[in-house]
């Protein structure tokens, strides 16, 4: 819990212009904090002092599917199956 509260002290007197990945260098370097970059990551987020990242979009998007061609027809137990056209 300390070190939850001097981790949230020191970004916000000290290093309030510090990206994340800087300001977890600076504690593991000068404080001799040993914190991972997501754990710092997650703390300054929750505590409202970085924002999140915004969410992308995804790489291939779903198209909707082609519809059924006039010779599938639907039976009664929802099973398509080839209607054969003679003519």
């Amino acid at each position: 819990m300390e070190v939850v509260k001097e981790a949230l002290s020191l970004y916000s007197q000290r290093y309030f212009d510090f990206n994340v990945l800087h300001f977890q260098h600076r504690l593991k370097e000068d404080h001799g904090m040993e914190l991972s970059y997501s754990w710092v990551k997650n703390l300054l987020q929750t505590a409202g002092l970085v924002a999140k990242g915004k969410r992308k979009s995804p790489h291939r998007k779903a198209r909707p599917g082609r519809p059924l061609s006039p010779h599938y027809s639907r039976s009664v137990d929802n099973r398509n199956y080839l209607i054969e056209i003679f003519g």
